[in-house]
């Protein structure tokens, strides 16, 4: 299993995994595993959008909604690796870029400029079917 860790961490985990501190639960909870070790030696992967991103980290607003709006980790990877749609980079009033890519159940906001994942939603089965039969 791919698991990722805020600040840009992943690694894969396996039963040798055993040390998660508090500050990690809510990770472990949204299915975003946080530590992981293989034969006592870190591991680290590179997860870029289709559009060249790297990913670096989440925001607790990301986890918070991935875990409230029931959002598999799966999903999100696909949204992001193979999206249905791709959005334009907007700005909000704050003059912080952000960047949708929508994929067939789960809808992944990125800040493009830092790689964070900022905001996490499913795509509704009506706007995926449009973007299916537009595809």
């Amino acid at each position: 299993m791919i698991s990722f860790l805020p600040f840009g961490e992943s690694a894969y985990k396996t039963y040798w995994d055993r040390e998660i501190s508090t500050g990690d639960i809510g990770w472990e909870i949204a299915g975003i595993v946080p530590i992981g070790r293989f034969a006592g030696k870190g591991v680290k992967l590179i997860l870029k959008t289709v559009n060249g991103i790297e990913i670096t980290g989440y925001t607790g607003h990301a986890v918070h909604r991935t875990i409230q709006r029931g959002v598999k980790p799966a999903s999100m990877l696909d949204a992001i690796k193979s999206p249905l749609k791709v959005g334009k980079i907007v700005y909000d009033n704050l003059g912080r870029p952000s960047q949708r890519f929508i994929g067939a159940s789960a809808e992944v906001v990125v800040n493009p400029t830092t790689g964070t994942i900022i905001s996490v939603n499913p795509t509704s089965s009506k706007k995926a079917k449009k973007l299916l039969r537009d595809k």
